[in-house]
């Protein structure tokens, strides 16, 4: 469920879990979505929905993540680089819940005490 506008300031779009060798910060804000939208040619609330009934493509998942760590603060290359590494190096769908925490942070918000929602 959405938050109620007025409820807005007590919540955030960053996540922070463990991927891959350590804990990021994940955060997919406006020109993450826009940029995540242009390369998977879906809209985000598409994606999310595919990505919770693990009918999603490897693409939306690896994109997901890579705009989730670079809009989290990491440089593009050293993103890239993880996820090179880690979901197309491996098993993607290990990395699935991941993706689906960050895309629904993303969308819908969570809590800002709400600290390690991934764990």
């Amino acid at each position: 469920m959405l938050p109620a506008k007025a409820d807005q300031k007590n919540y955030t779009t960053e996540v922070t879990q463990f991927f891959g060798d350590n804990e990021y910060s994940f955060r997919i804000g406006w020109k993450q979505l826009e940029e995540l939208q242009d390369a998977c040619g879906v809209g985000p609330c598409l994606i999310l929905d595919r990505l919770q009934r693990r009918t999603c493509k490897v693409e939306e998942l690896a994109n997901v993540i890579r705009l989730g760590l670079i809009g989290g603060g990491m440089d593009a290359r050293r993103a890239l680089s993880l996820v090179q590494t880690h979901v197309q190096g491996g098993p993607p769908f290990v990395w699935l819940e991941v993706a689906t925490t960050a895309m629904a942070a993303a969308i819908c918000g969570r809590p800002k005490e709400d600290d390690h929602a991934g764990e």
